[in-house]
Formats: C-alpha cells, structure tokens, sequence
C-alpha cells in the first residue's frame, strides 16, 4: 500500500552559534537565521546566520553554514517550515516552505512511496557544518555528477567497516545461544570504546606520530634523541620500541614511550555541565589520516582503559605509568587526562561549575584494578619496576590546609596558586607538556621509582584516616562522584577504606620478596612518621576523645609532610628497609580492620559514609549515615568475606530497601522521604521565646497560621549568620539559633544531590553503574571460593546470587519494563520514567570485564584458563554442525567453546602446528602469544564440562 513518509531535523543549528549564546539567548539565535533551498538537484538547503551575533557597534560577517541534503525517496519535496508537521498531522493543505527567516528553520521530506512485502525503501539525508562558500559550491556541482547517493552508500560502508574492524580488535563480537547477550556485549564494548578508544594499528607503533608525541611532551627529549627517532622504521612494534628507549638510557625517554598511548575514537566526556567538557570525537583530520589521541576525565578514561586492556595486554604497562605520573606529590590525581598531560580545574567566580579540589573517586579502587590486571597477565612485572626511577609526579597548583584550618573549615581545603600555575605555564611554553611535572632543585624533572608512586597514594590516605569512620573526604570534591557532592568537606568514606585494604594486601604480596626499596627522602619520613603515630594509636574502644587524638595526631604527620613538599624537591632516592615497609603495611592494615568492624551493621549491610563533626577542642563525633549501595559493592569486592558470608551479604542486600522490587535491582539507597513543602521549615514552638520574630525581621516571621519560620534568605547557615548581622542580633544568642536551624533543616547530614534530586544518582533511582559494580564484586567473589576450594554450597550460591543480579540488568528485561531500548546500557533509571541516558555510563566497563568470566574465561598467573562456573547452559548451541557452543574472541584471537563431558583444549598455531590437552588453560607460552596478538595463534578451541 501506499503511505505518508516525514523525517528531518526540526531546527537545524547555522554555524557560528556558540554553545552558551544558544542556551542563553536562543530566541536572539533565532531572530539572525536563514534557511533556505538552493535551486538544482539534491534537495540542498544552506542555513545560516544573517550576520555573527554581536552587540558591538561593528559589522560581523558570517561566511560559513550548515548545509543538509538528501537522496533516495525521489518524488519527495523540502519543506523548510517546522510548523508543517503540525499541519501536516493536521491534514491541512501544504505548500512547501523554501526560505524561512528569523526563526529555526527545518529539513523535513514530505512524500510518497510504494512498498511491496518484503521489499524495502531507502533515503538519505546528509548533514555538514562549518562550510565556506567554496565548500557549498562543490557540493552544488557534484550534484551535477551522477552517482552520489552512491558514494555515499559506499562511504557509510568503508565507515561502517571500519567500526567493525575496530570493535572486532577490542573483542566485542560474540555469537552464543544468546542473541542478546552478544548485542549487548558488542554495545558495551562499542561504548567503552569510544568512551576510552582502541588501539587501531594493534600492536604497531607510528613512528611519525610518536616523535610529534615525544616534540610535544618534551621538546629537549626530542632533540636530544633526534638520529633515533628520525632513522627509525615508519611502524615499530611496541616492544621493540621498549627496547629502543632502554638502549639509549635516558629515563625520560623511557618514560615517554611508556605514556606513548596510541589510541584513536576516543571523545571527551562526563558532565556536560562541567565548564571545559564538550562532547566531541575526531577520527580523521582534513587529509583523511587517523587521528590517534585521547583526553577525558581521569576517572572516567582509566576505567574504560581497564576493559579494554584486556583485550591489548600487553598496554598494561602503559596505562599503569600515565595513571601513576598523574599524580601529585601529594598523593591525588588532576581531573582531566590527555595525550598532551594532564590538566587540572581552575577557579571562576563567575561560573557556579567552575570548583577546584581532588576528586578522590576510587582513586585506589581504579589503580588497584588496573595494577592486578597487569600482575595477572603478566606475573612479576610490577617488581621490575619498583626501583626504576622513570617515574614523575604533577605539578598541579593546588595547597591543601593543615589541619588545624582543615578542622576549622573541611569544605574550604584548597588554595589555587596563581604564581605556581604561572611558573608551570611559562615551563610548558618553553619544554612542552612536561612542564606541567614536578622539577627538582637541579631543574631536572623529579624522577622516582614505581614503589613510590604506588606508596604515596596509600600514605595520603592514611594520613587521613579517621578510626571507626572511614577516610576523610576532605579535598573539596567527593568521593565517588556527584551523588553524594555535599559529603565533601564532612564526609568520611568507608567505601575508600575497603578498596585500600586491598591495595594494601596486594602492595604487600609484591613487597614482600625485596630486601629495599628506593624512595625519596620525604616519602621514607613520611612512611616512618605515620608508622609511629599508628602504633602509638588507640588500641581500646574508639571514642570520640581518642578519635580526635588520633586524627591529630595524624594532621601532625600531614602538615610535617606539607611542609617537606614545600621545600624544593630533590631526585636522590635512599634505601629503606623492607621491614620498615611491611611494618607500615601490617599497622595500617590493622587501623583499617577497626574501622571496618565497627561498620558492621545488624542488618547485614555496612556503612558506606560517614560524617565527622568536632564539637569540642578534644573530641571528634561520627553520624552513621544510612546504607548505601556502593557500600555493599566495596566490601564484597575488598574481597574480605568469607564464601558463606558473602552469600549472606548479598541476601541482605536483596532483602534491604536499597532493593527495586519492580526491576528486580537496586538503588543507589533507599528512597528518601521527603515532607510536602507547607511541611518545612517550622521551628518548634518550644525552641524560641514568643515574639522573637519582631526583633529579628529579617531571620524570622510567622505565617498566618502562627508557625515561626525562617526567612526565605536563610539557605544555609552562612547566610542565617549575614542575616543575623543584619538583625543585629548579639553574639551569645547567635549560637543556640543555629542549633535550632540545624534542628529544623538537618543540614549536618546533607549529602547533596542524593536527597534533593528525583533522577541521574537521586531519590528512588537505579544508577546501572554501580549495579554492574556489584556483578563484578559477585563474579570476583565466585572466582575467589572457587579457587580456594570452597564447598559446593557456598559456590553454588555465590552463582546464584551473581544470575539474580545479572537478571536484573536491563538487557535481560523487555522494552516496556526497562522503558528503553534493552541491549544498550543506560546512565539511570528514575522512579518515574524508564531508563534514561545511554551509553553514557561506565557499566560498560565492568559488563565487558564479567561477559568473559560467564563465558569461564580468565587470566590466572599469567595464563589463559576456561572454567565453566558462570556459563549458562542456554548459551550453547546444542545442535551446531561442528559442536561447538561459542564463538568469541580474546585478544583478537578466535576461540570456541563446547560442552563435553571433560575438560579439554586444542590449540591451532598459524604455522599448521595443532596442540591438544586434557586440560582447561593453555601454557605460559602460549598465553603469551595470545596477549601478544602476533597472529601465531590461530585459533583455540575449548571444551568443558558442564557445570
């Protein structure tokens, strides 16, 4: 039958618009438009601005526009008018608009077309920007051609290529009993990737773009090592490149190759509220090469590197020192990580978005992961390196308080230094992007060993331990990320404190076999100091007395180490005893368990967050906030519960109010309750004397029903204090009515956009991320029992419980339960909507990292192991012709899975050479070539019996 086609764009944007005057000034936006048709064929339209948008008393032209076109549904005419789809809904008569002026103008094809069964109808329409009039006069003659709608065709197909050639590098084609699952894991890799990038040339390096990376980074490296870089092979392998710059001994060099990153189709991105994100992904420049860089948020980009690492072992190393050499001497990370360096926030008065501070979010958690990953695949790598003194700190213009100012006011921490940020511009300018690295009193950049690097971040946080509460947040910006944002400044975090307990357990399995390490002098003070002042600590009961004592105590150590950064750095490292290294371990270990059992709770779940208050000059107070999920997950995954216990975690979990019982998942925590708004803000009748309003106007005022109430001016304690001046009400009565304003609003537990929001992180919503957190902390937990040869019961209900998550998920539900469309993964799901936002989550991260563990892949000491734990049995292909159940790859090298009544495996070398084992892993050998991704492996084929 015949039927009525509509499509376009209903306001297409001219170029030279600038983000912040559309959002702003929109309807000005609209007033200097033009769109209109351009004779000829090809349904061109040209939309731009009459002249650029200015209040200035002098002439702006505008020489660049958008221009849309279209091909295919032939008989189909361009209307211009937005206001046709209106009329066109309407059934009204229609004549097409081909010039519309001062307001948007749209791109909509409005005609017929004739579609027998089975058949099918096509159209394009093509959108480009920023072109100048030459660029709209090609376009206008090439239509002159024949065959564009071809050339199109042929382009999306070379790009759509493309794509798959680049996902099929970072593993994400799949094809089991499970259609879905495959969809979805292709999605999640899809978005992993572009969030992070992939590597496109796999293990070949362009020796052209890394000497312009070298130029960039460092000017005087490049020309101190100009014959090497210019006589060397147009593609290096990577590891030869590794052995090049250990040949010519320069540690800088060295360094250099290790940041060398070279990554393509990644985009900047995070909060689109934040003042420098712009979304945005650039994978050729004008003459059609690749562009191969990356920059976004730190905590965002080193996740996603981690999924796709598994996929490119052998990048490990890499990721490793880009993450290290971004941190401070301090022992914090700058926001923001590109090819060029790093990069931190900078303070703007006039911009509400614009806050400095450190973002602590899973800091150690990120680290940790990506330092197991590397130790897995490549056992005792890390040692190699703790001594080498490659490594390099940040020079990022922030001062935190002591603590002494930092009790005094926790959410007023950092000072942005402005003569700092200067010097370190004025060395950019000169070196390159290492001018933003700590230079040492010799005017070389201050280099230390990779035990320092991995040190320092565990000392910063002890250093701020708080006994029984947690580690406090205390740099201006919060813990995980924005859902609990008011937390910075009173928040302690128990969520850091299991995730460090484990990096400490690991640092001190890798320690353990040296006699010595090399660190810096005010590192090894640093290390003694807090060793003393934790052994010297409380050993009873923690109550607020010693609890004070002890974050004193700490602050001591803090403000000593302060003053030793303020000093100019020094390059000479010294020895320090294994002892005094491992001593330091056992005691913080030990601090940190305390901590732990005291947030035990009798439901069976854990605190996740705390705040700490100092009411008096020797005491220091802890409110438990409520449970949270992110909690749960940190403690499963800190990997302390026993098999049993764990089960039991997760049961307590399902059986919480965190839990949405109408997705069969979780919230972030539990949903608040919030009282209607005629509800608030009334002050006890019995907490002020009568009348106290009529001497205080501007604090207080009765409403018509007699309730005292606070003035709408009152919107947080700083302001009742500009008000109470304004009364001028007396010093000694200004105490007792800030009590009752904390009485009344609860402002010490606020945390932030988690209580005061109805969508993304807030009241009653699921946040996917941390739900697909909680999955890998359920798989690392079956793994774990199953290694330790735990019972059967205990793994078989560490299974279940990872299934009853997993089904959970969105991709295991319909369209009209997740409100969305199932195999992408989604930012959030509020209470009231379905899931919103997709693809701009880092559950894609930790799904493409579990996907491999269902199907029983994992890396263990090194080598390749297929286990059958997690497998579902509806994921084999019980009738395939050639009887296997599985088809995926890992590290680009095709594998397949049956089941069988044993174990077994059969390796196919590219040679013709054909292994077959009785076993479920290949050798160290083999493995090796596998994450090495030289194509001597063929292909590897696995059968395992069912579980």
């Amino acid at each position: 039958g015949e039927f009525e086609v509509l499509d376009g764009v209903l306001d297409v944007m001219p170029s030279g618009v600038a983000t912040g005057t559309e959002q702003t000034r929109s309807n000005l936006v609209d007033a200097f438009k033009r769109s209109e048709c351009v004779p000829g064929p090809g349904r061109l339209a040209v939309y731009n601005l009459e002249s650029l948008i200015t209040d200035k008393a002098e002439p702006g032209e505008a020489l660049t526009a958008t221009a849309v076109w279209s091909s295919g549904l032939d008989r189909a005419a361009v209307d211009l008018d937005p206001r046709s789809v209106g009329r066109f809904l309407a059934g009204g008569p229609h004549t097409p608009a081909s010039i519309v002026t001062g307001r948007p103008g749209a791109y909509l094809l409005r005609g017929s077309v004739s579609i027998r069964a089975g058949g099918r109808a096509s159209w394009s329409i093509v959108l480009d920007t920023g072109l100048d009039h030459s660029s709209v006069d090609r376009i206008v003659r090439e239509f002159a051609v024949a065959g564009v709608a071809e050339r199109v065709n042929e382009d999306l197909a070379v790009g759509s290529d493309r794509l798959r050639e680049l996902l099929a590098g970072a593993d994400a084609m799949q094809r089991t009993g499970d259609p879905m699952a495959d969809a979805h894991h292709l999605s999640n890799v899809l978005f992993n990737s572009m969030r992070g990038g992939v590597f496109p040339y796999d293990q070949r390096i362009p020796m052209a773009d890394f000497t312009q990376f070298v130029e960039q980074r460092n000017r005087m490296v490049a020309q101190q090592h100009r014959a090497l870089l210019d006589d060397a092979e147009p593609w290096v392998e990577a590891a030869d490149l590794r052995k090049m710059a250990e040949a010519a001994q320069d540690p800088d060099l060295v360094r250099l190759v290790l940041e060398y990153l070279p990554l393509t189709f990644s985009r900047r991105h995070g909060d689109p509220s934040r003042p420098w994100n712009r979304f945005s992904i650039h994978v050729t420049d004008d003459d059609g090469s690749e562009i191969l860089r990356y920059e976004g948020n730190w905590r965002d980009i080193f996740q996603n590197w981690e999924a796709l690492l598994h996929s490119y072992p052998s990048f490990f190393s890499h990721v490793v020192a880009k993450f290290v050499n971004a941190s401070t001497l301090d022992g914090y990370n700058p926001y923001r990580i590109s090819r060029e360096g790093v990069d931190w926030e900078v303070p703007d008065p006039h911009d509400p978005w614009a806050n400095i501070g450190y973002w602590g979010d899973h800091q150690i958690a990120y680290l940790l992961r990506l330092i197991e990953g590397w130790e897995r695949f490549e056992p005792g790598a890390i040692g190699r390196w703790l001594d080498r003194a490659v490594f390099v700190y940040a020079d990022v213009p922030y001062r935190i308080s002591d603590r002494a100012q930092m009790i005094a006011d926790p959410r007023n921490t950092i000072t942005f230094l402005h003569d700092r940020e200067a010097a370190v511009a004025e060395r950019v300018a000169k070196l390159g992007g290492d001018g933003r690295l700590v230079i040492d009193a010799g005017g070389d950049v201050l280099r230390v060993g990779l035990a320092e690097k991995l040190l320092v971040p565990a000392l910063s946080k002890m250093s701020n331990h708080i006994p029984g509460a947690g580690i406090w947040m205390n740099t201006q910006r919060p813990e995980w990320n924005d859902a609990n944002n008011a937390l910075a400044g009173p928040g302690v975090s128990m969520v850091t404190v299991f995730h460090l307990h484990r990096y400490l357990r690991f640092l001190r399995e890798r320690f353990v076999d040296h006699e010595t390490l090399r660190v810096s002098r005010p590192v090894a003070d640093w290390l003694r100091d807090l060793s003393e002042a934790y052994r010297d600590g409380p050993d009873g009961p923690i109550d607020g007395a010693s609890r004070r004592a002890m974050v004193e105590a700490l602050g001591v150590v803090a403000d000593a180490q302060g003053r030793r950064l303020l000093a100019s750095a020094r390059s000479d490292l010294i020895e320090v005893p294994m002892s005094e290294v491992l001593e330091f371990f056992d005691l913080a270990i030990d601090a940190l368990d305390r901590s732990i059992d005291v947030s035990m709770r009798p439901d069976g779940l854990v605190d996740s967050y705390n705040l700490i208050s100092f009411p008096t000059v020797d005491s220091a107070e802890v409110e438990r906030l409520g449970p949270m999920l992110e909690g749960q997950v940190a403690a499963l995954a800190a990997g302390l519960l026993e098999p049993e216990a764990a089960v039991r975690a997760i049961d307590a979990l399902f059986a919480s109010e965190m839990h949405r019982r109408d997705l069969g998942t979780f919230m972030l925590y539990p949903a608040a309750e919030i009282a209607p708004f005629a509800d608030r803000n009334v002050v006890p009748d019995d907490r002020l004397p009568e009348g106290i309003e009529t001497r205080m106007p501007n604090v207080l005022v009765r409403d018509g029903s007699g309730r005292l109430r606070f003035r709408p001016g009152a919107t947080n304690a700083a302001e009742l204090e500009r008000l109470l001046d304004q009364d001028a009400v007396a010093e000694l009565d200004r105490p007792h009515l800030h009590a009752v304003y904390e009485q009344v609003f609860g402002h010490a537990g606020f945390t932030g956009r988690s209580g005061s929001m109805y969508g993304y992180e807030g009241i009653g919503s699921v946040y996917w991320h941390m739900v697909s957190k909680l999955l890998l902390a359920a798989q690392d937990s079956y793994w774990s029992a199953v290694d330790a040869g735990a019972p059967a019961s205990a793994t078989d209900g560490l299974r279940a419980a990872y299934r009853r998550i997993r089904s959970g998920l969105g991709f295991a539900k319909d369209p009209a339960t997740f409100g969305a469309f199932p195999v992408d993964c989604y930012s959030h799901t509020p209470a009231h909507s379905g899931a919103q936002q997709p693809g701009m989550t880092g559950q894609v991260k930790e799904e493409v990292i579990a996907r491999f563990g269902e199907l029983g892949l994992r890396v263990v000491n090194g080598c390749v192991v297929v286990q059958p734990g997690l497998l579902d049995p509806a994921e084999v292909f019980a009738d395939a012709a050639d009887g296997a159940a599985a088809w995926f790859t890992f590290c680009a090298v095709p594998m397949s899975l049956r089941l069988g009544s044993t174990p077994g495996v059969r390796v196919v070398m590219a040679d013709g050479e054909v292994v077959e084992r009785a076993e479920s892993s290949l050798t160290a050998a083999e493995s090796a070539l596998v994450f090495a991704r030289t194509g001597e492996v063929l292909r590897v084929e696995w059968q395992v019996a069912a579980a």
